[in-house]
């Protein structure tokens, strides 16, 4: 049924009783999910820790892309991926959960980039994200709004 699981990419929303069969039958077989990429109307705002458990099949790259129940529960995503790139953009992550992203990085052996670009991050808490990304030798990537000029900064862990 599924051969190949280079790239997912998801730009319908798709109920929740086919997710849970995807996400079963993969698991079942033990399959795995190389990158996947999901738009932010795709994201169930139910059943959200159940959705975000097919991730812990990915490997490679996980994107989610503006989605604010991301932005809400982005525990979960922590919780469950696994893979080597972890990409939130523009889902309106808040800087009260950055302890949950220094967990993360401190959990997740695996994880080699990790761009929050467009979230609304404090630069303490950028800073502080930054100090354990290095510590961890994880790219981090954000973008900081500079009043009229929003502008990026790639961090390498060193």
């Amino acid at each position: 049924m599924f051969d190949n699981l280079r790239e997912i990419k998801i730009d319908t929303p798709i109920p929740n009783e086919i997710w849970y069969k995807i996400f079963s039958h993969l698991q079942e077989q033990k399959r795995s999910i190389s990158n996947m990429t999901i738009l932010g109307h795709c994201i169930p705002s139910d059943y959200i820790e159940e959705f975000c458990q097919m991730f812990s099949l990915i490997t490679g790259k996980l994107k989610l892309q503006c989605s604010p129940i991301i932005g809400e529960n982005v525990q979960y995503v922590f919780k469950y991926f696994k893979g080597r790139e972890l990409v939130i953009y523009k889902c309106d992550i808040q800087d009260s959960v950055f302890p949950s992203v220094i967990s993360f990085l401190r959990e997740n052996n695996k994880i080699k980039i990790l761009d929050l670009r467009a979230n609304n991050f404090t630069s303490k808490s950028i800073k502080l994200i930054i100090e354990e990304a290095k510590k961890k030798k994880v790219e981090c990537l954000f973008r900081i709004n500079g009043g009229w000029k929003d502008f990026s900064v790639k961090v390498y862990g060193k």
